[in-house]
């Protein structure tokens, strides 16, 4: 009886999950009508840079090589226009979407390009976005000690900026780091010190 309740919960748990699934699917599939459709109105090219980049990221889960598409349409545009906040953000996300294809100097050099953007912008929110991302590719590059160099930056700017929820995400990046590192004492360490701040966060 026990492993017949057992077996029924899983099932009940993957029905579960899928049906999150399916209703997520549903909600990105109207958004990214939504933005397409918006593509074909008669607007500005700055908010079709906008545009492109939010379906950059939409996508960013669920079409990796659309998305990336995006974001160089986005970056193009907002090239030939100097529009320079979606240069940047397209620059992010390029290399996130490197980052998540195994491209690793790909991605490095579309961050460092949006890192420069921004510190030209002067946007010390996305300045510590960069470097956090930096950061996460340097790790699976097993460059340790960059990698934790630009972890700091980010905690850095995002303890003076007070950008909480940003601190927890780069405080478990770097006990990540450390997991590669084999240190688990101290991986375990830095990820109670996270788990205390994200619960006051909720």
């Amino acid at each position: 009886y026990q492993t017949l309740c057992m077996k029924f919960l899983h099932l009940y748990f993957i029905l579960f999950l899928y049906s999150i699934s399916i209703h997520e699917g549903r909600g990105q599939t109207k958004k990214i009508d939504s933005l397409k459709n918006a593509l074909t109105q008669d607007i500005s090219d700055s908010t079709k840079v906008d545009i492109l980049n939010q379906l950059s990221f939409t996508l960013r889960n669920s079409n990796i090589k659309q998305a990336l598409q995006y974001a160089k349409e986005a970056n193009a545009l907002a090239q030939k226009i100097n529009y320079k906040n979606g240069m940047a953000e397209s620059y992010g996300y390029m290399g996130l979407l490197y980052y998540r294809e195994g491209e690793h100097d790909a991605s490095v050099e579309a961050h460092l390009k949006s890192l420069r953007l921004y510190e030209e912008i002067g946007n010390k929110k996305f300045i510590a976005f960069r470097y956090n991302d930096l950061g996460n590719v340097y790790v699976e590059q097993e460059f340790y000690d960059k990698a934790r160099a630009y972890f700091n930056l980010s905690l850095s700017i995002k303890e003076d900026i007070k950008d909480e929820d940003g601190i927890v995400t780069t405080m478990k990046n770097i006990a990540n780091l450390y997991i590669h590192q084999r240190n688990y004492s101290k991986a375990l360490e830095i990820s109670l010190r996270t788990l205390s701040r994200a619960e006051k966060l909720k």
